[in-house]
């Protein structure tokens, strides 16, 4: 678990090895991502909804939703972003299937909970 855990690719599954897989992980891992709040805001929402207003209750779904529409968001653009930059570092021919979806679903984890754990401190893009 430790080797998972560090990123070290031999203990890896392989939707994880490579590295490409890796750029993406430490690209995901150096931002800041909305998703990262949808567990923390749908607590929120069940909270509010025992609430005994009307008018909080209401408009807790629609905000939920919103959310969400922002979370899908900012994972289209991450995907398309991390494409854009694998194709720039490893060649325009060989990118790997499936790399803005594995970044865009890593954005919606929260970082503590990220496995293999995060390599990078935010703000520190890979070059």
């Amino acid at each position: 678990r430790v080797g998972m855990a560090n990123g070290e690719d031999r203990y890896l599954p392989v939707r994880d090895k490579g590295p490409q897989r890796r750029f993406a992980r430490d690209f995901v891992d150096a931002g800041w991502h909305i998703g990262e709040g949808v567990m923390p805001f749908m607590v929120v929402v069940i909270i509010a909804t025992l609430i005994p207003n009307p008018m909080i209750q209401f408009w807790a779904f629609p905000a939920l939703w919103i959310f969400i529409l922002f979370v899908v968001g900012d994972m289209i653009i991450t995907s398309i972003r991390i494409k854009r930059a694998v194709r720039a570092k490893f060649g325009e021919t060989k990118l790997e299937k499936g790399v803005g979806w594995y970044a865009a679903m890593r954005t919606v984890q929260m970082r503590f909970m990220r496995l293999p754990k995060p390599q990078v401190r935010r703000g520190l893009y890979p070059a």
